[in-house]
């Protein structure tokens, strides 16, 4: 099994990071929440090529996997 250091407490966790669990919490996340770990998905989309058109839904549906791996995790 492959160790992952996690880092989301380094970033969320204590006093001088109260501005950013506000932040968090302002798009509706739970102090549960932010005591998971963090995934960011991200994806260069546009419409000015057909060669990236679909990369828009492609990132929809990593996020729903990711959503599907925290469930079982």
């Amino acid at each position: 099994m492959v160790k992952v250091n996690l880092r989301s407490q380094e970033r969320y966790g204590g006093v001088l990071n109260a501005p950013h669990r506000a932040f968090l919490r302002s798009i509706g996340f739970s102090d549960e929440d932010i005591g998971k770990p963090l995934v960011a998905v991200v994806a260069a989309w546009s419409e000015a090529g057909p060669c990236n058109i679909h990369t828009l839904q492609l990132a929809v549906h990593v996020k729903e996997g990711v959503r599907r791996l925290a469930v079982h995790h």
